[in-house]
């Protein structure tokens, strides 16, 4: 009987430790299952991808986790910073100008055009492309800027174009660049002698609305004498650029043209040229006697008489001359 008992004992000891779901394999079944959880929580931050089967405990303990991070600009080197920010910078190109920049911003992007001929050639591409005059405005401050040969040829190319707003935004460039570029000036110049539209007329001359500090008297001749010559164009508002240009780069020698014009039948024309002729220091008698007469017609706008007078007092005037003035004077202050 004792053996039988005992013989019974070692058959149950046999099969619990053979048999399935004991408490060794429930043991290892609990390590995979939470291999299971963790690669799918890797899964869903996306840091790793998982499988539909569980990873044996073995496995995951003896392989390490591999997950793919970004590295810090920081750590990255110089070349590879600097691709990064070309990378960016030429997707940003696509949006450039269509917002005013920010001080920081526009120098930050003067710099980058200045060091990487690509991206400027990206730029001047969108220029050249950009049928959007505020967006051309912001655009042509910042290729101004840079002042490249490659710019300038931008800006000659689309000055010769042959729609009008290709010209205008060509034109706004020249405008930008003239100041300190003299081929930009011989450029718009040469506009001049050949432009005949009135209103593309006046872009060209607008382009010398700010005089260049540092100019040949050979240039700044050829230009007054364009100017001059564009004082009696057909067309009035040519006419009162023309002056405001020649009051500009004469120096103070407005002359005979801003005379002429205080005698033309064009209201602005008129007061183009007595706000010309202020600073004047040596004018004819002919230019304030032309001066006291715009003051005196009561049918003149109350502000082109205002600045005839103001025109006047920074004149040498005789007694007779001051006289009128002054009876001028109380009389446009009275006026409505």
């Amino acid at each position: 009987m004792l053996a039988v008992v005992a013989g019974t004992a070692f058959w149950f000891s046999q099969r619990n430790a053979t048999e399935p779901g004991n408490t060794l394999t429930q043991s290892s079944g609990s390590t995979t299952g939470s291999a299971t959880s963790a690669a799918t929580t890797q899964s869903i931050d996306g840091t790793a991808t998982s499988s539909d089967t569980a990873t044996p405990a073995t496995a995951q303990s003896s392989a390490p986790a591999t997950t793919t991070q970004q590295q810090p600009l920081a750590s990255l080197s110089a070349d590879q910073t600097d691709n990064t920010r070309s990378d960016e910078d030429a997707l940003a190109v696509i949006d450039l100008g269509i917002q005013a920049l920010d001080e920081s911003e526009f120098r930050y992007w003067a710099l980058r055009l200045r060091d990487n001929p690509l991206l400027l050639q990206s730029v001047l591409t969108q220029y050249i492309e950009n049928r959007d005059t505020p967006r051309a405005r912001n655009l042509a401050a910042l290729l101004a800027e840079v002042n490249s040969p490659e710019v300038l040829d931008a800006a000659v190319q689309l000055s010769q174009a042959t729609d009008v707003l290709s010209q205008q935004h060509g034109l706004e460039l020249l405008a930008r660049l003239q100041p300190l570029n003299t081929h930009a000036r011989n450029n718009a110049i040469d506009l001049l002698a050949t432009q005949t539209d009135p209103a593309l007329l006046v872009s060209t001359l607008n382009v010398f609305a700010t005089p260049a500090q540092v100019v040949s008297s050979e240039q700044r001749q050829l230009l007054l004498d364009h100017a001059k010559l564009l004082s009696t164009h057909s067309d009035a508002s040519v006419r009162a650029h023309s002056i405001s240009i020649i009051s500009k780069w004469s120096k103070g020698n407005t002359g005979i043209a801003a005379t002429a014009g205080l005698s033309d039948p064009d209201e602005a024309v008129r007061a183009r040229s007595a706000a010309s002729l202020i600073g004047v220091s040596n004018p004819s008698d002919n230019t304030k006697q032309a001066l006291l007469t715009v003051a005196a017609n009561r049918s003149e706008p109350k502000a082109t008489r205002q600045l005839a007078l103001y025109a006047l007092s920074k004149m040498p005037l005789d007694d007779s001359e001051r006289t009128h003035y002054h009876q001028l004077e109380i009389e446009v202050r009275r006026t409505r």
